[in-house]
């Protein structure tokens, strides 16, 4: 009877254990340039971020946490793993967003080469150009996995970053390129 009883409460034990997910409070969260998309049918956020925001995520690429209540968050899950082969530097702010059907995610890459042509400005000691470009990547979820949507960037692949770009309007030029 004994062995029974030991048996019972381990499978309930298991039983509760297994049911029991893991839960984040908005508060334990530390990261930089979170995007949370909002999906009315199913009542959950879903907050995406960088994968180096976390210590020890071990990938670059972007991950997924999700809440119903915007307190109480599950443990974030990878939407967008990218091959060590790619020689990303880094991933910057991602967004996702539905159109017709389907989830695109938004992400600036950071590569390691360096682009050929001259720095905007004459410095010695500004930064070199690092090749940077924003990739789409689609999935039939929000929670991923997400796939590049083309080869290439929707960006020009020689367009530097420079910066921001401050322009000064007037009444008489608001609007005007």
């Amino acid at each position: 009877m004994k062995k029974v009883s030991l048996l019972c409460l381990t499978l309930l034990l298991t039983s509760v254990v297994v049911g029991q997910t893991v839960s984040l409070k908005t508060a334990d969260i530390h990261i930089r340039d979170p995007f949370v998309f909002a999906d009315r049918a199913t009542s959950t956020c879903y907050l995406y971020a960088q994968a180096a925001n976390r210590p020890g995520s071990g990938y670059q690429g972007v991950e997924v946490y999700t809440s119903t209540n915007l307190t109480d968050w599950t443990p974030p899950r990878p939407v967008l793993a990218l091959p060590d082969d790619q020689k990303v530097a880094m991933v910057w702010a991602p967004e996702m967003h539905a159109y017709d059907g389907a989830y695109y995610l938004f992400v600036t890459l950071t590569f390691r080469d360096t682009l050929a042509e001259a720095k905007p400005v004459d410095t010695q000691h500004g930064p070199p150009l690092f090749r940077r470009g924003t990739w789409i990547f689609r999935a039939d979820r929000p929670d991923g996995l997400f796939r590049p949507l083309a080869d290439a960037s929707a960006t020009p692949p020689a367009w530097p970053d420079r910066g921001p770009a401050i322009r000064r309007s007037t009444p008489a030029t608001a609007g005007t390129a």
